[in-house]
C-alpha cells in the first residue's frame, strides 16, 4: 500500500533540467542536492532552496560562485537571486557518466510527461507514483459494479459524548499489523456488505489468535434469502425473502449480524466457494460453521467513536454512498461533504466498506476531484473490488465526511463452549424495537430444554440485542418452571439477579456469573429487568418489509413476555412479536430425573434396574449410563481400554476482599480446547488478567481464550488498584464496574477529556464520578469535558486551574461539592447538560468572577434556585 511517496528525487530533476532552460547547460553532479524546489514565479527566474541544502552547496568544494551572481541566503529567506545583468550560474563539476547514471531520459519523462506538472502535482499521494492515463482511468472506473441506492437502516443511538479513553497515534493500520485478510472481489454481484462483514469476522479471529481464515460469503448470502429451521427446531416458520429473486442482491451489516447470530454460518470458501451466478446449496450446509458470531456493536459515525472502534474491534465495517464524481482516482480518495437523500429526506446508501485504520496526515489536497474537506486526515478502507481498484484495493477516506453509517464491528470464535443455541427469533433483521415503560420493564423469553436429548444442559450465556449505549441489565434465570406463561413461576439460579452493562448498542453475548444446571425436558426463562425504561429493546415481528426484502416469523404464545412490574406478565405474541433474547447451553453427561412428589398412601416404587444415587443436591440426581443392560450379565476377562486423560481448570480470587463473577471450574480431555473463564469483578480493585502464579510470575491468561490443557491447572485473579489510560489519566474502582476519574500523571495537562466508560482488559467501567482534588493546580488546563455516566464532581476536583475557561458536563450530574471549580478563570463557561442536579455545596464561582453556567430550558428555573441560594454573582443562561 502507497503511504507518501517523497518528491524529493523529482524537485532536484525540476530543478536542474530548468536551469538548464534558463540559464544554458549545467554539468550537475547529483549527490550535492537533496532539497532543491523550484520556485512557482512565472518568469521562472527565482530559484527556492531551503537553508540547509543551500549551506551544502556553498561549502562544497565543487561549486564556485560566479561574479555575476548574487546569492541571498539567511534563515528566513533562502531565496538564489540573479543580478538583472547576470545570465548564468557557474558549472558544477561533474563527469558525464555520473550525469547519465543519474539522470535518464524516462525519469524527466516521468516528471514532465504532459508539460504541466506543478509542485501541487509533485506533493500528492498517486497511488501509481504518477498521474494516470487515460485508459487507466478508465479500467479504474470499469471495476465498479452497477449500485443500487438503499435507505439507511434506522441508526442506533450512540453515545457519542463517550469521548476517548486513549490518545491515539496519529497512523493505525490493522493490514500492517497482519490482522486484516487480503482484499477480495464481489465481481458484478451486490455483495458489498457481505464480503465487508466478511473481513470483520475474519479480522476477528486474526486478532484473537485463532488463525487464518477464509469465509465463505457466498454461504451467508444464500443461506440468508434461504434460511433453514435451526438446529433445536424452534423456529421452523421464520423466513427471509428477498425483492429480487437473486440472493447476491443488497444488504446490510446490520441485519446480517442478527442472522449471523443463529450460528447458520459462516463457513469457509473451500466448503462454499463464491459464485456470482445463482446456485442451490443443500440445506444441510445452513448450520455448517467454521465461525461463530458472538458479539456486533452498531455505531453512528464520529471520528473518535471509529478510532475507539478500531482500537477494539480492529475493523469497522461501514455503510456509504458511492458517487463518482467524489472520486479522486489517481489518488483513490473519496469525499461527500452532504448525504444523498431520497425525495423523503431520508439517507441513502448504496455501498458497503470495512475501515482498518486511520492517517491524521493525509493531506487533503489529495481530493482532487469533487468537493475538498478542510483538512487533513483521512481513514484507511478496505474494499471488495479487487487488488487492481485503487491502492492495491485500498481507498481514503476524509474524516468529516457524511457519508458513513450503519457502523458494525464483530467478535468471532472457532468453536462455542455453550453450543446449543436457544432463540426464537430467525427472522430478525434490527428493524423492529419494543419502545419502553415509563418507570422500567422486564422482557423474558421462556425455552424447553430439549437440546441434551435427555441429558441435563447448563446454561452459561445468554444474549441481548438493544439499539442504544450504556444499557443496564439486572439478570436472573428461573428453572423448573410450573406455568408456560409465568417466566417467574419457577426457581431462581441467583439470590440477588445479576447486574450488567452492555456498553455499545447492538447484539452481545453474555458470560453469566455462575453457569445454571437445566434438567431435560423442563422450562427455563431468562429475565431482563431494563430499569430506565427509555432504553429500547429489538424485537422479531410476525411480519416486517423494506425495499428489500421482507421477513416473516412465525411466533407462538407462551415464547416471549413483557412486564412493567416483574409480576404481572404479558404474551409478546398478543401484539405478534418476540424478544431478540438467546440463550446459550451446553449437553452434560448426567441425567436428573424430575418426579413428582409421592403420595404418603403408597408404598414408593423403586426399579431395579437403577438404584437413587445419594446427592447433597436437593433435587435428585441419578446418573445413567448410556449402555445399562435391562439385566445383569457377566463380564467376560478384557483388555482395558485406556481411559481418556482428562484435565481441570480451577479459578482462585486471590484476595481476602469481596469478589463477585468468579468462574466455575471446568474440564476437558487432553487436546482438547478450552475456554478460560469469565472475569470475576472486585468493588475496589481492577482485574487485570488470570496466572499461573498468585504473585503474577507465572504464564497469563485472559478471559475467554482458547486454550488446550496437558496437565491440572489453577488460575489465580490478578487485580490492580489503580488504572492509568494512554491519556494519562488515572482511575480507581469505587464500585461493581463503576470507577471514578483520580487524576492525571501529566503535570502540563491543558485539555481533559473524562469518558463515560473505560475499558480495561476487556472489561467495561462506567466513569460515575471526578474525585477530590482530582486536577487541583494543573495551571495549563483549559478545557474539559465530562462524560454522561458521571454524578458527581468531588471537592476541588478543579481547584486553582487558573487558565480553565470551558466546562461541559454530561447528563449523569447529579451533585457538584464545594470548591470544585474555586479559581478557575475569570470568565469560564460551564455548561450542564444533566437533568438530575440535586446539589451544588459551595459557591460555584468561589475566587472568580464572571462565571457562566449554561443549562437546559426546562431546568432553567430550578437550577437557578439551586445556584443562586449559594451565589448571585454566577450568571445563568438556558439553552
Amino acid at each position: 500500500m502507497h503511504y507518501h511517496k517523497s518528491p524529493k528525487n523529482r524537485r532536484v530533476l525540476a530543478l536542474l533540467l530548468t536551469g538548464s532552460l534558463l540559464f544554458g547547460g549545467i554539468p550537475v553532479y547529483a549527490g550535492e542536492y537533496s532539497n532543491v524546489e523550484l520556485s512557482a514565479e512565472d518568469d521562472g527566474s527565482d530559484l527556492t532552496v531551503d537553508s540547509d541544502s543551500a549551506a551544502d552547496m556553498a561549502a562544497s568544494d565543487d561549486t564556485v560562485a560566479s561574479e555575476d551572481t548574487n546569492l541571498s541566503i539567511d534563515a528566513t529567506d533562502s531565496d538564489v537571486s540573479t543580478d538583472e545583468e547576470g545570465s548564468s550560474i557557474a558549472a558544477v563539476n561533474s563527469d558525464k557518466e555520473n550525469e547519465s547514471d543519474d539522470f535518464s531520459s524516462d525519469d524527466s519523462q516521468e516528471v514532465f510527461s504532459d508539460g504541466t506538472a506543478t509542485d501541487i502535482d509533485s506533493e500528492l499521494d498517486y497511488v501509481l507514483g504518477r498521474p494516470m492515463t487515460d485508459e487507466e482511468r478508465e479500467a479504474q472506473l470499469a471495476m465498479i459494479p452497477e449500485l443500487t441506492d438503499m435507505p439507511v437502516t434506522d441508526e442506533v443511538t450512540s453515545d457519542l459524548d463517550i469521548v476517548p479513553y486513549a490518545l491515539y497515534p496519529e497512523e493505525y493500520n490493522s493490514a500492517k499489523e497482519g490482522l486484516v485478510t487480503p482484499v477480495k472481489n464481489q465481481s458484478s454481484t451486490s455483495l458489498c456488505w457481505d464480503f465487508s462483514l466478511t473481513s470483520n469476522i475474519e479480522t476477528s479471529l486474526l486478532s484473537r489468535g485463532l488463525g487464518y481464515y477464509d469465509l465463505s460469503e457466498e454461504h451467508l448470502a444464500y443461506f440468508w434469502a434461504n434460511r433453514v429451521n435451526d438446529p433445536l427446531v424452534n423456529t421452523p416458520n421464520d423466513k427471509i425473502t428477498r425483492t429480487n429473486a437473486d440472493y447476491h442482491g443488497t444488504g446490510n451489516g446490520q441485519v446480517a449480524s442478527f442472522f449471523l447470530s443463529t450460528w447458520s454460518g459462516m463457513t469457509t470458501e473451500e466448503k462454499v466457494p463464491f459464485s456470482s451466478t445463482t446456485k442451490t446449496w443443500p440445506e444441510d450446509l445452513a448450520y455448517d460453521s467454521a465461525a461463530y458470531m458472538e458479539d456486533a456493536v452498531f455505531s453512528e459515525y464520529d471520528e473518535d467513536r471509529v478510532k475507539l472502534l478500531l482500537s477494539e474491534y480492529k475493523s469497522v465495517s461501514a455503510m456509504m454512498y458511492w458517487n463518482l464524481q467524489n472520486y479522486t482516482v489517481n489518488t483513490a480518495a473519496y469525499y461527500q461533504a452532504v448525504p444523498k437523500l431520497s425525495s423523503n429526506g431520508k439517507q441513502m446508501v448504496n455501498h458497503a466498506v470495512t475501515i482498518v485504520g486511520w492517517d491524521d496526515n493525509y493531506k487533503k489536497e489529495n481530493f482532487i476531484d469533487g468537493p475538498k474537506p478542510s483538512r487533513n486526515g483521512a481513514w484507511i478502507v478496505k474494499n471488495s473490488y479487487g487488488t487492481g481498484f485503487g491502492d492495491k484495493g485500498y481507498f481514503y477516506m476524509a474524516y468529516d465526511n457524511a457519508t458513513f453509517s450503519n457502523l458494525v464491528c464483530n467478535t468471532a470464535s472457532t468453536s462455542e463452549e455453550y453450543n446449543n443455541n436457544y432463540f426464537y427469533d430467525g427472522a430478525s433483521a434490527g428493524t423492529v424495537v419494543f419502545p419502553g415503560i415509563s418507570n422500567g420493564y422486564y422482557a423474558s423469553n421462556i425455552f424447553k430444554a430439549t437440546a441434551g436429548k435427555g441429558k441435563d444442559e447448563e446454561l452459561g450465556e445468554i444474549v441481548t440485542a438493544v439499539p442504544q449505549d450504556n444499557t443496564d441489565f439486572q439478570i436472573q434465570i428461573y428453572t423448573d418452571l410450573t406455568n408456560p406463561s409465568d417466566p417467574t413461576s419457577g426457581t431462581p439460579a441467583y439470590a440477588t439477579p445479576m447486574e450488567y452493562t452492555q456498553a455499545f448498542a447492538g447484539i452481545q453475548t453474555i458470560r453469566l456469573e455462575k453457569p445454571v444446571k437445566i434438567p431435560p425436558g423442563t422450562l427455563y426463562s431468562v429475565v431482563l429487568q431494563i430499569p430506565n425504561g427509555s432504553q429500547r429493546y429489538y424485537l422479531e415481528k410476525t411480519s416486517s418489509s423494506s425495499s428489500w426484502f421482507t421477513t416473516v416469523a412465525g411466533i407462538d404464545a407462551n415464547q416471549s413476555f413483557y412486564s412493567a412490574d416483574g409480576k404481572r406478565w404479558t404474551d409478546a405474541a398478543k401484539s405478534e412479536y418476540c424478544f431478540s433474547i438467546k440463550a446459550h447451553t451446553r449437553t452434560l453427561s448426567t441425567s436428573t430425573v424430575v418426579t413428582p412428589d409421592p403420595d404418603p398412601d403408597e408404598t414408593p416404587i423403586v426399579s431395579p434396574a437403577v438404584t437413587p444415587a445419594v446427592s447433597p443436591e436437593i433435587t435428585p440426581e441419578i446418573e445413567i449410563p448410556d449402555d445399562t443392560p435391562d439385566t445383569p450379565e457377566p463380564t467376560p476377562t478384557m483388555t482395558p481400554t485406556p481411559t481418556p486423560v482428562s484435565h481441570r481448570i480451577n479459578y482462585n480470587k486471590n484476595s481476602s476482599l469481596g469478589v463477585g463473577n468468579m468462574p466455575s471450574a471446568s474440564s476437558a480431555q487432553e487436546k482438547q480446547t478450552i475456554t478460560v473463564g469469565n472475569a470475576p469483578y472486585c468493588k475496589t480493585r481492577f482485574f487485570a488478567g488470570w496466572n499461573t502464579r498468585s504473585d503474577g510470575r507465572g504464564k497469563s491468561y485472559s478471559p475467554g481464550q482458547k486454550i488446550q490443557l496437558n496437565q491440572n491447572l489453577t488460575l489465580y485473579a490478578q487485580w490492580n488498584f489503580t488504572y492509568v489510560s494512554s491519556a494519562r489519566l488515572i482511575y480507581r474502582v469505587v464500585g461493581k464496574q463503576a470507577v471514578t476519574c483520580y487524576g492525571t500523571t501529566n503535570k502540563r495537562i491543558t485539555r481533559a477529556s473524562i469518558p463515560s466508560i473505560i475499558r480495561y482488559k476487556g472489561i467495561t467501567y462506567r466513569v460515575t464520578s471526578v474525585w477530590a482534588n482530582a486536577f487541583k493546580n494543573k495551571s495549563r488546563l483549559t478545557t474539559v469535558s465530562i462524560g454522561n455516566n458521571v454524578s458527581v464532581i468531588g471537592k476541588n476536583a478543579f481547584y486553582k486551574c487558573k487558565k480553565l475557561k470551558k466546562v461541559t458536563i454530561g447528563t449523569g450530574l447529579t451533585q457538584i461539592n464545594s470548591g470544585a471549580f474555586r479559581g478557575v478563570k475569570k470568565g469560564c463557561t460551564i455548561t450542564i447538560k444533566s437533568l438530575k442536579l440535586k446539589k451544588v455545596s459551595s459557591k460555584i464561582d468561589q475566587s472568580t468572577s464572571k462565571m457562566t453556567v449554561c443549562v437546559p430550558r426546562k431546568k432553567y428555573k430550578a437550577y437557578k434556585k439551586i445556584l443562586w441560594k449559594k451565589s448571585r454573582t454566577v450568571k445563568i443562561k438556558k439553552f
